[in-house]
C-alpha cells in the first residue's frame, strides 16, 4: 500500500505531503485546487512522462517521492531484487526529480535508477484511471489492452514475444527490400566497385612498397654522388701507402714487438687487430656497394611512374597505402554481395518464411489463451456491474480476426496481423433484457460507462491483485444513485486493495475510511497547496461545502447524516456486511 506521498514544486504545489490510510481514501477540495496535480505527481515517480513545464515557478526542479509498505506479493520482491540485486523487508521508496531543463533523475530505496525500472515497479504497484480515461472504452482499439492485463502472465509474455517477432520481420523486409530497389542502381553500383576493385588489385601493392620506391628513387637520382663517395672512401681505407689498412698494419707491427717488452701494450694491440678486420670488412663492403650502384636512366623514369601511380591511388581511395588496401577489402565485400544478390535474396526469402511459420504457431496459441481469459473477464466485469447495480446487463468479449492473403497462416488459414496479434478485441453490452449485445458507443449513458470502466478495472485489478489502485473523478457523469452505488463499491473494492479517489462527490466521499481535503490558498503573491488529513468536524465541514452549503442548516445537517451513514456502512463493511 501507499503510505506515505511528497510532492514538491510541482505545477501550483510547493510542498505538501499526503499519507493515505489503509483501505478507501479520497481526495476533496474546490476545482482547481491541486487534486489532479497529486496524481499526475503519483504518474511522474512510477515512471510516466515528466514535463519540465511542471516545475514550479522559480524552483530549479520538481521532486516526487512516493513510500510503500513493504511489498507482500512475490512477483513484486523479486522485481526489486531483479532490479537492485537484494530486496529487504522494509519500505519500498521510490524517488524521482525532474529539473527544469528535463533532466531526469530516479532512486528507488537510495540507489540510482532510470525511468524504466519505476516504470516497472509502478505496473506492478498501482493502477490509476485516469481522470477522461473512460472514453477509451468508446475505443475498441484499447480494449485488446484491457483483456491482456487482465490474462496477465498467460497471454503478455506470448503477447511480447509476438511483438518482438513483428520488429525483426520489418527488418527482415526492409533488408530485402533495399536488395531489390531500384537494379540500375545496383548495376551502376556493381560497375564502379569491379573498376576499383580491379584498378587497386591490378597495382599489385604492399604496404612497404612506397617506402621501398622512395629509397630507391634517391639513390637512382643521386647515383653519381654515391659512387664519388664510395669510392673516395674506399681508397682511404685500402691505399697501399697512406691507407688505413696500411696505417694499421704498421701500427700493429711496431706494438706486436713493444708488447713483448711491456704488457700492458697488449689491449692496444687487440683494439688495432679489430679495427683491422673493421676496415677490411669496411673496404670490401664499399667495393661491393660502388659496383652495385645502378646508373640507370629508365630504372629510375620506371621507379618515378610507380610512385606517380601509388600517388593517383592513395588520392582516390585513402591517405595511406594501409588505407587503400582496406578500401580494397570493402569494395570487394560489397561487390560480393551484389553479385550474390540473389543468393541473398533467396536466403532472406527463407530467413522470412521461417520466421513468419513461427509467428503463425505464437499468434494462434496467443488467440487461444485470450479467448478463455475473455470468458473469466465477461464473468467478473457482470459480477462487478452487478454490484454496480447496472441491471440486465450483459457484457460480451467478442474476438474476431480477418482474413488476409498475405498475413499469417494460422489453423489453416492466412489472417490480417498487427504488432498484438491476430485478433481483433471488442467489448459488446446491453443493458435491456432482449436486446443483443451491441458496441458501447452505442448503447451505453455517460454514467454506464464510467461504471462499466470501474468493472473492467476492478477485474484488471483483482486479477492482478494490484495493491494500489487510483480513481481520479471516477464520479463522471453519475447521478445521485449512480454515485452511491460505486461510493458503496469503492468502500468494498477497498477490502482486497488501497483505493485512493478524487471526487466531487459528498456521497463518494462520505463513505470514504479517510477524506483527504486539498485547499489553495493565496500568501505572499505566489500560490500555496495544502493537504490535511479531516476529523469528523472538519470532515463535516468538507462535506457541507461539497453539498453547495449557503448556510442555512439543512447542508451541514444532511453532511451529518451522510457521515454517519458512512461510519456505518464501513463498520458492516469491515464485518463482511
Amino acid at each position: 500500500m501507499l503510505a506515505r506521498l511528497c510532492v514538491e514544486n510541482f505545477a501550483i504545489v510547493d510542498r505538501v505531503e499526503l499519507t493515505p490510510a489503509p483501505g478507501f481514501n479520497v481526495l476533496t477540495g474546490e476545482t482547481g485546487a491541486g487534486k489532479s496535480i497529486l496524481i499526475d505527481a503519483i504518474m511522474t515517480v512510477l515512471g510516466e512522462r515528466a514535463d519540465a513545464t511542471n516545475v514550479r515557478t522559480g524552483a530549479e526542479g520538481l521532486r516526487a517521492t512516493a513510500e510503500f509498505l513493504p511489498p507482500s506479493r512475490p512477483d513484486i520482491s523479486a522485481a526489486v531484487a531483479g532490479l537492485l540485486g537484494t530486496c529487504e523487508d522494509n519500505a519500498l521508496v521510490l524517488d524521482r526529480v525532474v529539473t527544469g531543463a528535463g533532466r531526469s533523475v530516479c532512486r528507488i530505496n537510495g540507489r540510482p535508477a532510470t525511468v524504466s525500472m519505476l516504470r516497472v515497479l509502478g505496473d506492478l504497484l498501482v493502477d490509476v484511471h485516469g481522470q477522461h480515461e473512460h472514453q477509451a472504452l468508446l475505443r475498441p482499439a484499447t480494449h485488446i489492452d484491457f483483456l491482456d492485463a487482465y490474462a496477465g502472465e498467460s497471454v503478455l509474455p506470448m503477447r511480447r514475444r509476438f511483438a518482438e517477432q513483428c520488429r525483426e520481420l520489418r527488418g527482415l523486409d526492409d533488408r530485402r527490400e533495399a536488395l531489390r530497389r531500384n537494379e540500375r542502381e545496383l548495376r551502376q553500383r556493381e560497375d564502379l566497385l569491379r573498376f576499383q576493385v580491379h584498378e587497386i588489385t591490378d597495382a599489385d601493392l604492399s604496404v612497404d612498397e612506397e617506402r621501398a620506391l622512395l629509397e630507391r628513387r634517391s639513390r637512382l637520382a643521386n647515383a653519381e654522388k654515391l659512387h664519388e663517395a664510395a669510392a673516395i672512401a674506399h681508397t682511404a681505407l685500402a691505399s697501399d701507402e697512406d691507407g688505413a689498412a696500411a696505417g694499421i698494419a704498421r701500427a700493429l707491427h711496431s706494438l706486436r714487438e713493444a708488447a713483448r717488452i711491456d704488457a700492458t701494450l697488449g689491449e692496444w694491440v687487440d683494439a688495432l687487430e679489430g679495427a683491422a678486420i673493421a676496415v677490411e670488412e669496411a673496404t670490401r663492403s664499399l667495393a661491393a656497394y660502388r659496383e652495385a650502384i645502378e646508373f640507370d636512366a629508365g630504372a629510375l623514369d620506371a621507379c618515378e611512374a610507380r610512385l606517380r601511380r601509388i600517388v593517383e591511388l592513395k588520392r582516390k581511395y585513402g591517405d595511406t597505402l594501409e588505407q587503400v588496401l582496406a578500401y580494397l577489402d570493402r569494395a570487394a565485400g560489397e561487390l560480393g554481395e551484389i553479385e550474390h544478390a540473389d543468393e541473398a535474396l533467396a536466403s532472406l526469402d527463407a530467413e522470412i518464411a521461417q520466421l513468419t511459420e513461427a509467428m503463425g504457431g505464437l499468434a494462434g496459441r496467443l488467440s487461444d489463451a485470450r479467448r478463455e481469459a475473455s470468458q473469466g473477464l465477461a464473468r467478473d466485469v457482470l459480477s462487478h456491474l452487478e454490484a454496480l447495480s447496472v441491471e440486465h446487463a450483459e457484457f460480451v468479449v467478442d474476438i474476431t480476426s480477418a482474413d488476409d492473403d498475405r498475413g499469417l497462416v494460422c489453423n489453416g488459414a492466412r489472417r490480417a496481423y498487427t504488432s498484438t496479434g491476430i485478433d481483433h478485441v471488442q467489448f459488446l453490452m446491453s443493458n435491456n433484457p432482449g436486446e443483443p449485445p451491441r458496441p458501447l458507443a452505442r448503447i451505453a449513458s455517460g454514467g454506464e460507462i464510467s461504471r462499466t470502466m470501474l468493472a473492467l478495472k476492478s477485474a484488471v485489478a483483482t486479477a492482478e491483485q494490484v495493491p494500489v489502485v487510483i480513481f481520479d473523478e471516477i464520479d463522471t457523469g453519475l447521478g445521485g444513485r449512480g454515485a452511491q452505488v460505486v461510493g458503496e463499491y469503492l468502500l468494498r473494492l477497498s477490502a482486497r486493495c488501497q483505493v485512493i479517489c478524487v471526487t466531487h462527490s459528498p456521497l463518494i466521499a462520505a463513505l470514504a475510511h479517510a477524506q483527504h481535503a486539498i485547499r489553495k490558498e493565496e500568501s505572499g503573491g505566489r500560490t500555496h497547496v495544502s493537504v490535511e488529513t479531516l476529523e469528523q468536524v472538519a470532515r463535516v465541514a468538507e462535506l457541507e461545502r461539497m453539498l453547495g452549503g449557503t448556510g442555512d442548516g439543512k447542508a451541514s445537517e444532511h453532511a451529518r447524516e451522510l457521515c454517519e451513514r458512512g461510519r456505518t456502512l464501513r463498520e458492516l463493511a469491515a464485518a463482511g456486511g
